[in-house]
């Protein structure tokens, strides 16, 4: 493991009820910049017949399809955090732990031992690049409005990821990130001289 003695460690975490308010501020740029071109493409989409007609389940449209869903994207969400950072830790998949934190529903994919920042950022990134901004180009093509709502509901639920890598993005490509074990955040591991 990278020998950390000569780094200066600091907290970077946010509280949950800031962390939930900078979501929706990090997701308006992106409902913008793919909302506006889907609705002038494709504003025909926008009803409830078209969306039903975009893709359908066998059995329809029923709750337990978009649970099921929603719940398969969520554990897909994690399972691409933990793939990206387990392929640059050195102990590999064994250096990533998931589970749920149940005060907040919310389903987690911690990685323990620190990373680069550049491969930090690579393992917060992939799930909302592969599940939510390439299925809004893709809906942007093709006109499918499930697959828009899909994206933009992945996009969002990547908010807090993009909220860690906005504060990462200043920071030296020799430092080292390691996850937070109980917040919202990480430490950042930079060189003592710095």
């Amino acid at each position: 493991m990278t020998d950390l003695t000569k780094y200066k460690k600091e907290e970077l975490t946010v509280g949950m009820m800031k962390a939930q308010l900078l979501v929706f501020v990090y997701f308006l740029p992106s409902a913008v910049i793919f909302g506006i071109p889907y609705y002038m493409l494709w504003s025909d989409t926008f009803s409830k017949d078209a969306f039903h007609n975009s893709i359908s389940f066998p059995g329809g449209w029923s709750t337990p399809a978009v649970i099921a869903v929603i719940m398969s994207a969520i554990v897909a969400h994690e399972l691409l955090h933990g793939f990206t950072w387990g392929a640059f830790a050195e102990g590999g998949l064994k250096s990533i732990r998931y589970g749920v934190a149940w005060k907040f529903l919310t389903p987690y994919c911690h990685c323990t031992e620190p990373l680069t920042v550049k491969h930090y950022i690579a393992g917060a990134a992939m799930p909302g690049i592969i599940l939510g901004v390439l299925p809004a180009i893709v809906s942007i093509i093709t006109g499918n409005i499930v697959l828009f709502v899909f994206g933009m509901f992945m996009i969002f639920s990547a908010g807090g990821d993009f909220m860690i890598i906005n504060k990462l993005r200043r920071e030296g490509s020799g430092n080292f990130v390691q996850d937070h074990p109980s917040k919202i955040g990480c430490f950042i591991f930079r060189p003592e001289q710095q």
